[in-house]
């Protein structure tokens, strides 16, 4: 699967259903498993394959849903332009997809 946009990740998870709430935890959820104590702790999350999202997720998120929330968890760590973009998108998400 080609590595989805920030804004193209945000867009599918909103059309799967998913708000802010959700992808914010679903996106701390991701950085605490690959952080000291986590089960993948040294690892980046692009790093994690599809089985070992699935553990992290559970089998109710799907394995694009898996990787969208892969590229906004990695984004969200960085401070830069897309990263502060990244923030204001989800302060309104509906704002956000319905102007793309």
């Amino acid at each position: 699967m080609a590595k989805l946009s920030w804004e193209d990740a945000l867009v599918h998870l909103h059309e799967m259903g998913w708000d802010t709430d959700d992808i914010d935890a679903a996106c701390d959820k991701l950085v605490e498993a690959c952080t000291e104590d986590g089960d993948f702790e040294g690892n980046e999350p692009s790093e994690l394959s599809t089985g070992q999202l699935a553990q992290i997720f559970g089998d109710e998120v799907s394995e694009t849903e898996q990787q969208a929330v892969v590229v906004l968890a990695e984004l969200r760590a960085q401070e830069d332009p897309d990263g502060d973009a990244l923030q204001e998108a989800l302060w309104d998400l509906d704002d956000f997809v319905d102007a793309r």
